[in-house]
């Protein structure tokens, strides 16, 4: 049998995380060799096609609880920077105090972690006075101006783009490549690391010498390399599955958190022409003290009729017919969960419940937002519930739709997963230790959304690399 090929260190994921660590130790002089699961982005696909591309399970990892909605995750090069809104935040400051009081010492104590930050906003380019606000996103628009008439806080989004022509593509993958993705940033004509896509982990082995066996499939043939340091960066709910099935931490996905987005249709008088823009370019934060945060979505004619697919014929026949006229609007929650991240047969999924407080939160949310469509001269909205009236004229008619829905009648979706690997003091806290070093195991790491010791509140992806670069630098290599 041939002899598996040995390298110093191996990076399995090549989202934020693992793109950052690839760069950051081949820039230190390492041999790096990293496998990514997905393919390459393939800029040419369609929206459904991009969905099934590009995401694990096609984009929908069930998740099953109080009520059913799907999970996304990415399964490409440059992870989730591919299929997200390129929303580049830094960690908000209250979730940032959290952290430090919980875990004293870890990187979220760092001297530099504002420098960090910093710095890798300038290396993606981020900025809140992008392109983007001078085109299209006319629905973004009213809901700014809405928002301005009641004095509630919204802010410009500060985005990783360069170029955006406001396709309105971001979930599927920007078919003009205008997003800064981990990707470009950190990878791209990077000599020193050997990058192999579509290459899916299925097992670690831990060796007598201390090293690690990494097996992988890479074009329907199974391979294996060799590495003292193997650091994974598989995403939200892939690490954890990935060190459970090998036996190396029985209780990884054990601490699984995550946002909640909850989507009305509005309607208006005039054309908002809503495929004319971009994922978001405002987000309404005057309640994100309390864990809620209101914007634009993503809109295409398919992500339309996704979401209107839990209506009457007839009713998904009219609206869809009246398409200029609509807009997809959010809000976003922070909920207290208690979620696991399991695999059956190979299928991802999470099971979860949550708390009497975070379901009058999604109520709240859901009823703050149609205030706002109705200030915003909505003629119409469409809430999202599977069961009873969902269509409401006036605010008076959807406040009381709102007031009267239990949770099974909701419809959500999940798209950022976090904690499922968190951080903590000791094996009884968290996976992994305040160096991201599993628990018990020498050599291996984790290091991407899943070591958040809890949910942000907020997109993710600059805590993520502030969290990768403060990582790194605590390893003085």
């Amino acid at each position: 049998m041939q002899t598996a090929p040995q390298v110093e260190c191996v990076v399995v994921g090549s989202g934020p995380g693992g793109s950052l660590i690839a760069n950051r130790l081949a820039k230190a002089g390492k041999e790096v060799t990293l496998l990514e699961a997905g393919p390459e982005m393939d800029r040419g696909a369609g929206v459904a096609e991009g969905l099934f591309k590009h995401y694990w399970s096609g984009g929908v990892v069930p998740m099953l609880g109080p009520f059913l909605m799907p999970f996304g995750q990415a399964k490409v090069l440059g992870g989730g920077t591919q299929i997200n809104g390129a929303l580049y935040w830094p960690t908000p400051k209250k979730v940032l105090a959290e952290w430090r009081e919980l875990i004293p010492g870890s990187v979220y104590e760092s001297s530099t972690w504002d420098a960090s930050e910093a710095v890798l906003a300038s290396e993606f380019s981020v900025s809140s006075d992008h392109q983007s606000y001078g085109l299209g996103n006319t629905a973004s628009r009213l809901l700014r101006k809405a928002a301005q008439e009641k004095s509630w806080q919204v802010v410009q989004v500060p985005r990783a783009i360069k170029g955006c022509q406001n396709l309105n593509r971001c979930a599927s993958g920007c078919p003009v490549g205008a997003k800064m993705t981990a990707e470009k940033v950190m990878l791209k004509e990077h000599v020193g690391i050997d990058i192999r896509s579509s290459s899916q982990v299925t097992v670690i082995e831990k060796l007598v010498s201390g090293k690690w066996k990494i097996k992988y499939r890479h074009q329907n043939k199974m391979e294996e390399v060799i590495s003292s340091r193997l650091v994974i960066c598989a995403g939200a709910t892939e690490s954890s599955n990935l060190l459970r099935k090998s036996a190396l931490s029985k209780r990884a996905g054990y601490f699984f958190q995550f946002h909640i987005n909850f989507k009305i249709i509005a309607k208006f008088e005039n054309n908002v022409d809503a495929n004319f823009g971009t994922i978001l370019t405002d987000q309404v934060q005057e309640f994100m003290s309390e864990s809620m945060l209101f914007m634009t979505s993503n809109f295409t004619n398919t992500y339309l009729a996704s979401s209107l697919s839990h209506l009457h014929p007839e009713d998904f026949k009219s609206y869809m017919r009246e398409v200029q006229n609509l807009g997809i609007f959010t809000v976003m929650i922070r909920p207290e969960v208690n979620a696991k991240v399991g695999s059956l047969f190979g299928q991802t999924y999470v099971s979860w419940g949550w708390d009497a407080r975070s379901f009058l939160l999604a109520k709240r949310g859901l009823a703050l937002l149609a205030e706002l469509l109705f200030a915003a001269k909505a003629t119409e909205i469409v809430l999202p519930l599977k069961a009873g009236q969902y269509k409401a004229r006036n605010l008076r008619e959807a406040l009381g739709t709102i007031e009267s829905i239990r949770p099974e009648h909701l419809i959500g979706v999940s798209v950022h997963g976090m904690s499922a690997c968190k951080m903590g003091h000791s094996r009884d806290t968290g996976i992994v230790d305040l160096d991201a070093q599993v628990w018990g195991h020498k050599g291996l790491y984790v290091v991407d959304s899943s070591i958040l010791p809890s949910n942000t509140g907020e997109s993710p992806q600059g805590t993520i690399l502030s969290t990768a670069e403060e990582i790194f630098r605590r390893w003085n290599i």
